[in-house]
């Protein structure tokens, strides 16, 4: 008789945690923003004390090489380059480079090797992946980072027109 009030107290106890664990993840559910965990860390994420970085700032964050907000979810840094048919090594970072804020290419293949007006994706948790850029002709190129919430960063470059 004592064995079976035993396993019968071990049961309820046993019963009694898990409504206790299924009740926590419904109050836990009720208060939640509906973002993803990802968009959630893009959220806290400050996106506007990045630099663009590389061998033509000594690998230096150097604020005439900081990114500044043109619209939602959009920055550009500027940078004068020599066409030299030597490629740009670069990054995008803050002045720590700081985990989820140190940003290079997310493929190697696809992503690495940048081309005028067209996207690579980034990864913003890699201290390595640098990005590479061979101007085709001497001037001033505009460099854009683009986070898109829950989606790898987008990175592309532009010249800027002559005058």
């Amino acid at each position: 008789m004592f064995g079976s009030q035993n396993r019968i107290k071990r049961i309820l106890s046993t019963l009694s945690a898990t409504a206790s664990i299924l009740l926590l993840a419904t109050l836990a559910g009720c208060g939640s923003t509906g973002l993803s965990i990802q968009e959630s860390e893009d959220a806290n994420r400050d996106w506007h004390t990045l630099y663009l970085r590389g061998v033509f700032t000594w690998w230096e964050a150097e604020e005439s090489f900081r990114f500044k907000k043109v619209s939602t979810n959009l920055y550009v840094a500027k940078a004068n380059l020599v066409a030299d048919g030597q490629p740009y090594d670069f990054k995008i970072a803050d002045k720590d480079w700081s985990p989820g804020l140190s940003c290079g290419y997310l493929e190697k293949e696809n992503d690495e090797t940048l081309s005028l007006g067209v996207t690579s994706k980034a990864n913003c948790d890699t201290p390595v992946n640098n990005f590479k850029f061979t101007p085709d002709s001497t001037g001033e190129y505009l460099f854009y980072f683009k986070p898109q919430g829950n989606r790898p960063p987008l990175v592309y470059i532009e010249k800027t027109p002559a005058s």
